[in-house]
């Protein structure tokens, strides 16, 4: 289980690696996007306030 956010960057990241190994930039590019809005704090806050997202495994 992921513990915070940082492992969770790392996560995507090496996701994206993953996918990009496979000829799939596209998608590749997609979890580096998450990763970069994780990172900055982009797309986690809603009009209601902080949301924690959930990357399944």
């Amino acid at each position: 289980m992921m513990k915070n956010v940082d492992e969770r960057i790392r996560f995507l990241l090496r996701t994206a690696i993953r996918i990009e190994s496979s000829g799939d930039t596209r998608g590749a590019c997609l979890f580096r996007r998450m990763a970069e809005d994780m990172r900055t704090g982009e797309g986690a806050l809603l009009s209601n306030g902080p949301v924690l997202g959930v990357v399944a495994d």
